[in-house]
């Protein structure tokens, strides 16, 4: 007799929600919407003012990109591409639009995204690339020279000074 109430139990309490999950429900999002963070004025404007300066276009245009849905990176792809490749930001947008990506877009006016996205505007990847292989040399010849010159920790060869 026990095992019947325990699995009438069961059984109630799979077919039924629990109390209150209706309501919660119901004020709940659901888990698949982003929730989209409210950016205050000050930083928009102040974004959009940098961007402007930087591609030489109107704080105004930058705006009306940001209405449209456009994240910054993406204001900064558009600016770039037009910027670099001489045409119009519409005629950018226009390719965008159509569904193109920003890759596709830069391929289709000749050159790569990454020349444009690149941490120093004025140098392409490459130059990029070559920068940091140039540092990464230099880091390690000044190590090299540190550790014969005994400015280590243990001395000039590392092993406390110690001459055998």
């Amino acid at each position: 007799m026990n095992r019947k109430w325990i699995m009438a139990a069961m059984l109630s309490l799979g077919l039924t929600a629990p109390a209150g999950a209706e309501e919660a429900a119901k004020t709940e999002p659901p888990k698949d919407e982003a929730v989209k963070t409210v950016e205050p004025k000050e930083d928009a404007d102040r974004k959009a003012g940098e961007l402007a300066a930087r591609y030489n276009v109107s704080k105004e245009d930058v705006k009306q990109l940001r209405d449209k849905g456009l994240g910054w990176g993406e204001i900064r792809h558009a600016l770039g591409i037009a910027q670099e490749a001489g045409v119009p930001l519409a005629d950018v947008m226009k390719l965008r639009d159509s569904g193109m990506g920003w890759g596709k877009i830069a391929q289709n006016y000749g050159f790569k995204l990454g020349e444009i996205t690149g941490r120093n505007p004025e140098m392409g990847a490459r130059e990029i690339r070559e920068e940091g292989r140039q540092q990464r040399r230099e880091l390690r010849e000044q190590m090299r020279q540190r550790r014969h010159e005994g400015g280590g920790p243990n001395g000039p060869r590392g092993r406390g000074g110690a001459k055998g």
